[in-house]
């Protein structure tokens, strides 16, 4: 009886947060998720390295309400990714080898090769244009109107 009411009282104190979490618009994650964060996050500080470990959800802003679960939907569990400076990738990939046995429901982003297909650029400049040339008027709003991310760029865009 002692163990059941532990584990009832363990239950009720991790919905009790949830639920705060909740009122106070913060994401709740699986534990997987939270513990290969923290893994990588125990790795970089072994290593001196001072670089923020991400995940993806926490990086996208989805401005229209409407398109809240077509986006994430779509995302379905990639939205849990984790996202890492490419230059880190490697040591986090390794962090995820070691313990995949034990964690599910979240990968890393290899953002090495996502840096950066310029063949996407142009499409990035007409994004771009639509989202702020004022003659549009708000009538071009993306689905996703914010991502976060740190890319050095040189010449002209």
């Amino acid at each position: 009886m002692a163990a059941r009411k532990k584990v009832l009282s363990e239950a009720l104190s991790r919905l009790s947060i949830e639920i705060n979490d909740l009122k106070h618009n913060r994401i709740t994650y699986d534990q997987n998720v939270i513990a290969l964060k923290e893994a990588i996050e125990q790795e970089f500080r072994t290593r001196g390295i001072a670089s923020e470990v991400r995940i993806f959800a926490d990086l996208l802003e989805i401005s229209d309400s409407r398109w809240q679960n077509a986006v994430e939907g779509y995302l379905n569990t990639q939205r849990f990714h984790i996202i890492v400076e490419p230059q880190y990738y490697d040591i986090a990939a390794d962090v995820y080898d070691r313990n995949k046995a034990k964690i599910h429901t979240t990968a890393i982003v290899n953002t090495a090769e996502l840096c950066f297909d310029f063949g996407l650029l142009n499409g990035f400049r007409h994004w771009y244009v639509l989202q702020h040339w004022d003659e549009f008027e708000d009538q071009n709003k993306p689905f996703i109107s914010y991502m976060e991310f740190d890319r050095h760029f040189e010449g002209d865009i």
